[in-house]
């Protein structure tokens, strides 16, 4: 099932959708970072419904009350929270994304979304206007504490405006803090609390210093859970800004001691929160010690390193980690590659992590132009994917969890199918023909690793999906692989349509993109088979998803070949009867369709 919304200030409309079994296949409920929507096909509307609701606590209620009874919801033990899950969903702007700089400092300089310019639009005449009319702004502040105003952008504006002119609204904080009794629990407001709690601490009553004690003291379960030092860094983390005042002082100190801080300053927050994406990364060897001892100590090294379970304090007081220590080996194997190309077998003795970024390093190596042992390299390649499949796809979940989805992705895959692709691009860069062999025995072990989709969200085109996948990277690096082949041979091998491509199409969409996307190279290396395919898809109905990703790769095609063109007539005509490509897709069809037509 799926619930979608439409809402407007308290009034909501509720449509529930039923999918069946064959479009939820495959999905793993428990792991899958597949959302629902992403199945091919639109649910059925089975039921809908319309109601008010002034609150959460309303919210829930009527939702509950409106679902439709000839389904036993109770069956899913999380339902409660799941719907208690929904009023939290509408209401969530992720303004910290798009709006992603503390709101008193954010600037124009990055206004290319129309959210953002209103938003600074909105908050330079909010300042301007407290300015020049406290009484006027002070209602329309007080209005943004009303349930009208839900989103916590809103609440940043509040927070913002008391900051800068507190003599006028100190009242509003108080307000605040009874309106959302959760505000320090909720980081899109980090920024601008911690500004007011700074700013103005002195000024507090002392009725509003215990109010501020209380909510601290009430640390979230996720940091109690996790024992005394998170619980202590938390208090930390909100006590920072309030450690000048005498009330705070002791309560301060004490949080920073139980914390056990390696740092001796203060917390600060990012005064832009796409920073967190930027962590620097601390290793426990530098490059240099790396390249100097011997692999079987980095080995030892990589093995007995644990870094600190809290990714908050690795941050703040720059604590080596894991991703650390793998740019360090990454920067050393592009400074030395032969040093760990020599005892690759040793690798098979660490974290898959610590390989997979070994593997990247000769990859770097080789794009900047200069050789690497590609016998070692393909050598350990055919021994470390001659192996059980079920071994390895354990070992792939093991190592990178939901981010493998079910076998989806594999970095290591990734890694030797895009080092194969590399090495076959270029005629006067590439590894010996003597290898083909080894590369064509790697492609056979990991075919049958590959799991892909048989369709995805229809918000994301075609090519951009399949360069996402491991499937994807896969068909791609085979399709290099095998150019290079033909041009180093000068033959074309016998049906490799038939037998080396058609292994794909079983494995996911992804074949179906990119045999359009790649059609002229298909022609240069088996003209019959890719003929026949070109066939096979005119015969498809247009609703048929795969015709319409076979179509949106070729149509991303810059180059029109009259050979293709006049082959492609009937599945060029299905399109244009078509409705269903986007914008995109249909302007690329034109553009085809004419360049085509005066190219004749």
């Amino acid at each position: 099932m799926k619930i979608e919304f439409v809402f407007k200030d308290d009034f909501y409309k509720c449509d529930v959708y039923r999918f069946s079994e064959e479009q939820l296949k495959g999905i793993d409920w428990k792991n899958s970072c597949v959302p629902l929507n992403r199945t091919d096909k639109s649910g059925e509307c089975i039921h809908s419904f319309e109601f008010i609701a002034k609150d959460k606590e309303d919210f829930d209620f009527e939702i509950i009350k409106g679902l439709p009874k000839t389904i036993n919801w109770e069956e899913d033990k999380d339902f409660d929270k799941k719907i208690g899950y929904l009023f939290n969903g509408l209401y969530s702007d992720y303004s910290y994304i798009w709006f992603n700089k503390s709101m008193a400092s954010g600037g124009g300089e990055r206004a290319s979304s129309a959210e953002v310019v209103l938003t600074i639009i909105l908050r330079n005449l909010l300042l301007e206007k407290c300015e020049k009319n406290p009484n006027e702004s002070k209602l329309i502040l007080e209005q943004f504490l009303t349930t009208q105003y839900r989103f916590l952008l809103f609440k940043r504006f509040i927070l913002l405006c008391v900051d800068k002119f507190w003599k006028n609204y100190s009242v509003l904080f108080e307000k605040f803090l009874q309106v959302v009794p959760s505000a320090l629990n909720e980081s899109d407001l980090n920024v601008e609390l911690h500004d007011v709690l700074l700013n103005h601490n002195t000024q507090f009553s002392i009725p509003l210093v215990e109010r501020i004690k209380e909510k601290i003291n009430n640390v979230p379960d996720y940091y109690v859970k996790k024992g005394e030092k998170d619980t202590a860094y938390w208090k930390y983390k909100w006590l920072s800004p309030l450690k000048n005042h005498p009330g705070f002082f002791l309560l301060y100190e004490e949080s920073k001691r139980k914390a056990d801080l390696k740092v001796n300053n203060s917390y600060t927050p990012d005064r832009e929160t796409i920073k967190v994406l930027r962590v620097n990364h601390h290793s426990p060897l530098s490059k240099d010690k790396i390249l100097e001892i011997p692999v079987s100590t980095i080995i030892k090294e990589l093995n007995e390193f644990q870094e600190d379970s809290d990714r908050w304090r690795i941050r703040e007081e720059g604590l080596p980690d894991k991703e650390g220590f793998a740019d360090m080996l990454q920067s050393a194997v592009r400074e030395n590659p032969k040093k760990f190309t020599d005892a690759l077998d040793d690798f098979f003795k660490t974290d898959y992590f610590y390989l997979h970024r070994v593997l990247r390093g000769l990859r770097d190596v080789w794009n900047d132009g200069k050789d690497i042992d590609w016998e070692n390299i393909f050598t350990f390649g055919l021994k470390y994917f001659n192996r059980d499949s079920d071994q390895i796809l354990k070992e792939v979940q093991t190592a990178q969890g939901k981010d493998a989805c079910q076998g989806r992705y594999i970095w290591l895959v990734d890694d030797f199918v895009d080092l194969i692709a590399d090495g076959s691009r270029k005629d006067d860069h590439a590894f010996d023909p003597k290898y083909f062999d080894l590369a064509s025995k790697i492609f056979d072990f990991i075919i049958p690793l590959l799991k892909g989709e048989s369709s995805f969200a229809p918000q994301r085109d075609a090519m951009t999906y399949a360069l996402n996948t491991t499937l994807g990277r896969v068909v791609m690096g085979y399709i290099s692989f095998s150019l290079r082949v033909a041009r180093s041979t000068g033959k074309k091998e016998a049906e490799w349509g038939k037998r080396k491509y058609e292994r794909f199409f079983s494995k996911g969409i992804d074949p179906y993109i990119l045999i359009g996307r790649y059609l002229p190279q298909f022609k240069y290396l088996d003209p019959e088979y890719t003929n026949q395919k070109i066939e096979f898809f005119e015969q498809l109905n247009e609703d048929n998803f795969q015709w319409q990703m076979f179509m949106e790769g070729y149509l991303t095609g810059s180059r029109i070949y009259n050979d293709l063109y006049r082959l492609m007539r009937g599945n060029y005509i299905k399109a244009l009867d078509s409705k269903l490509f986007n914008d995109h897709v249909d302007n690329r069809l034109v553009e085809h369709i004419s360049i085509g037509y005066l190219n004749l």
